[in-house]
């Protein structure tokens, strides 16, 4: 894992997607030091990874542009599978974070206004969080800098160039370009693609992809994408609320 050499590090889960871009430029503005590091599932949701990393290595490389001293290059953490929600993800992306570089003293989440159940709690998330960031290491500390936006508020605030760049598609589809070789580009369905698409910044764009996945990979996404479609399509006329509508749950262990 490649580090800055500055003392006082913040690590931030980055994704690429609008919370945690925003959130990157919003310390670095600051003038914060910035450790991103990429929570990756080993063998689960191949497809959108290979996407997403990408994008998010991209957004980093423009942010070392613009900060050049100020923030490291995006490291990948590759994780078990079987974790039940993104928080259970994040607990175990971070504890790994922590162990590769001494000089984090600060972990930034991007918790805002738009993943509220109610306040009691977010409350009470955040102090869980604070003791478990507090056991793994006595001197750092959690801190939630955008926790007072809401989404419509984070999209307005970021900038275009970097907006741009932003994937957020939970089931990216497969295809092949002229050249054979794989693109893949947003479903535009997906719960991610359709609150995109409420804050108008939705983005169509077909990447050509730097790692290429197999063709056995790249079809069985493809199967994956039209099975979920389905599920999601049932769960809607069953009544059941959107993933990103329901409520989170956060356990310890």
């Amino acid at each position: 894992m490649k580090k800055t050499n500055h003392p006082n590090l913040v690590l931030v889960a980055f994704s690429g997607g609008l919370d945690s871009t925003y959130m990157v430029h919003k310390l670095l503005s600051e003038g914060r030091d910035v450790c991103p590091i990429y929570f990756e599932l080993k063998y689960v949701n191949l497809g959108k990874s290979f996407t997403e990393k990408q994008q998010a290595a991209k957004i980093v490389s423009m942010f070392r542009e613009e900060f050049p001293t100020r923030i490291s290059e995006l490291s990948t953490i590759t994780l078990k599978a079987g974790f039940h929600t993104q928080w259970e993800i994040w607990l175990d992306g971070i504890k790994n974070s922590i162990s590769h570089n001494p000089l984090i003293s600060e972990v930034a989440l991007g918790w805002n206004q738009s993943d509220l159940d109610t306040e009691e709690d977010v409350e009470e998330f955040k102090k869980r969080i604070a003791i478990y960031v507090k056991e793994l290491r006595g001197t750092m500390k959690a801190t939630f800098p955008i926790f007072h936006l809401n989404k419509i508020e984070i999209a307005d605030l970021l900038s275009a160039r970097y907006k741009e760049e932003i994937f957020c598609c939970e089931i990216p589809l497969y295809e092949k370009n002229k050249s054979g070789k794989w693109t893949s580009h947003s479903c535009g369905k997906c719960n991610s693609c359709t609150l995109q698409k409420m804050l108008g910044i939705y983005n169509p764009t077909t990447y050509n992809l730097l790692v290429q996945p197999s063709t056995i990979d790249a079809n069985e996404h493809n199967k994956e994408h039209n099975y979920t479609l389905l599920m999601m399509t049932h769960h809607y006329t069953k009544g059941v609320k959107p993933l990103h509508m329901q409520k989170k749950e956060l356990v310890l262990v």
